[in-house]
């Protein structure tokens, strides 16, 4: 964004050392409001902080930045919010649920606040929420298409550090590992037929959630613990993704999928649920193979049809990565949130 004369700051509620050490490096300020430590005290120094870089533009992201932006940002700038899923409580019902759908409806239905879908799924869900047309924008996210495909030297390296054998076929999913959106329990149940009826057959977590050691738990009552890795959280994902010989996707929900579009740019051929801006990237037998949710019967045949080599796999790894290059490179969506934030600056200097 600085070619585009945008200075950013940052604020994170909660601290990640090595994410914010990265924002440092490309924002003019990074802070982190330690809410975990003190949610009082945090919230007083957010409330300074807004007032001391007044910024042009605030820009927030998922449910609680939304609501304490809203509530401390004073009005002083143009809000703009992402929605980055169609997350379970905006459908689900219960009380919970109920009691943040109807906050987050009060917060994006009122106050002019621009708000952001990154996918079409997400869009229509919000719009029968009841946000303005006018204030609702489709910016799909983006990814960096370069330097995803690495070397067979760097792919052998990586495979050895996860212990696998050249002739072993690995399925690779990557994500937080949360059940009740990424339906791992449903890989697992796929993949305790694969992994009976193929003992070259592995699954490899990469992420980390506070569902890993249920997971694990499952594992272990399906048999297939020699089978299945839990790798943890990896910094630089990309490397671990160039080990594997497919990516499977299982999630129940998804704003946009953006673990599926990075696996299909590291050359993997794909299969994946039809949620999210999914069945947007992915040709079902072309560049990739769809699935609907919940349904591991249908994960399991999949699977099965990727190590029967049913399908051209090499060649539906090459589309996949072309069809991601063509249409979601972040070169051509970051800017659309550039002539976003600008429009709101000249709105506001317009009015102030």
């Amino acid at each position: 964004m600085a070619a585009h004369d945008v200075k950013s700051h940052i604020i994170f509620f909660n601290h990640d050392a090595d994410t914010i050490a990265d924002f440092e490096r490309i924002c003019q300020s990074a802070h982190c409001l330690h809410l975990s430590r003190s949610y009082p005290r945090g919230m007083c120094r957010y409330s300074r902080l807004i007032k001391n870089i007044a910024p042009d533009v605030l820009h927030t992201h998922s449910f609680q930045p939304l609501v304490w932006s809203s509530l401390l940002g004073g009005g002083r700038s143009g809000h703009v919010t992402t929605v980055h899923s169609n997350y379970p409580y905006f459908t689900e019902r219960t009380t919970k649920g109920y009691i943040k759908r109807t906050i987050e409806k009060f917060f994006l239905t009122r106050g002019g606040i621009r708000t952001v879908a990154v996918g079409k799924d997400v869009r229509t869900l919000l719009a029968q929420l009841g946000v303005p047309s006018k204030n609702l924008f489709l910016i799909e996210n983006g990814v960096d298409v370069t330097g995803h495909q690495l070397s067979v030297e760097a792919r052998a390296e990586v495979r050895d550090e996860l212990g696998l054998e050249s002739d072993q076929f690995a399925f690779i999913t990557l994500g937080r590992l949360d059940i009740a959106t990424k339906g791992y329990d449903i890989l697992l149940q796929a993949f305790r037929r694969i992994g009976q009826q193929h003992q070259k057959a592995i699954l490899i977590f990469i992420g980390d959630g506070s569902d890993r050691a249920r997971l694990q738990d499952m594992a272990n009552e399906f048999g297939i613990t020699k089978q299945v890795k839990f790798v943890g959280f990896k910094k630089n994902p990309a490397a671990y993704l160039s080990a594997g010989d497919a990516y499977v996707c299982s999630s129940v929900v998804e704003g946009f999928g953006l673990a599926v579009a990075e696996a299909m740019l590291a050359g993997l051929p794909v299969i994946a649920t039809r949620v999210g801006a999914v069945p947007e990237m992915i040709s079902h037998g072309v560049s990739g193979v769809l699935v609907e949710p919940n349904d591991p019967e249908a994960v399991t045949a999949a699977m099965e049809g990727f190590l029967q080599r049913r399908y051209s796999l090499e060649e539906m790894a090459r589309r996949g990565r072309q069809r991601i290059t063509e249409r979601y490179d972040i070169r051509k969506t970051a800017p659309a949130y550039v002539d976003l934030y600008k429009s709101i600056a000249q709105r506001t200097a317009l009015n102030s």
